[in-house]
């Protein structure tokens, strides 16, 4: 199959034929420039290690909320008057665009005003990068979660989110698609 836009084709192997095999033989076409393994991917579990409080059993939540917004000194860029606007593209399991902390950071193709990224994952809905793992939506968060009074604070709480999906809802990726993520 021809992947979408790249001028790449992906190629399931004959039963008995190794990756070293295909390399050789694909390889010595005239007709191929490279050839690499479609390698698969996939998200680590999202997780908070807890910091501690001067009392060993209770976690302090707000740091957990923001010790690294802190530790890259997010305040201090927040006091500089924006120089434009940023698109951060999430290139993962997705972004949920109508998440309440992230709703008003995503951004909207100015062409098609319902459109908010793009899906490699599933050509059938190409245009739409809705998560349904999480793990997108929660980076996206770090990136850009508006500033309010619930949830954490983004890094650029001015930033507007593109997601990208190239991560299925098990997390799982192939390396074909995530070029076709980067590529869009």
């Amino acid at each position: 199959e021809t992947i979408l836009g790249l001028g790449i084709d992906r190629i399931k192997l004959p039963p008995g034929v190794s990756i070293e095999q295909a390399k050789v033989i694909y390889g010595n076409s005239k007709y191929v420039r490279i050839v690499e393994e479609n390698f698969i991917y996939k998200v680590d579990p999202i997780g908070v290690s807890p910091r501690p409080t001067a009392d060993p059993n209770t976690i302090d939540e707000e740091a957990l909320k923001t010790w690294h917004l802190k530790k890259i000194q997010a305040d201090a860029a927040w006091l500089r008057p924006p120089q434009g606007t940023v698109v951060v593209g999430i290139i993962d399991t997705g972004i949920d665009y109508n998440h309440p902390d992230i709703t008003d950071n995503i951004w909207t193709d100015p062409k098609n005003h319902h459109t908010h990224g793009f899906n490699a994952v599933n050509l059938k809905n190409i245009l739409d990068p809705m998560d349904d793992n999480t793990h997108g939506t929660h980076v996206g968060g770090i990136v850009a979660a508006v500033k309010n009074e619930f949830g954490a604070t983004g890094i650029d709480f001015r930033a507007k989110l593109m997601g990208i999906k190239v991560l299925n809802k098990m997390g799982f990726g192939e390396s074909s698609d995530i070029a076709v993520g980067i590529y869009f």
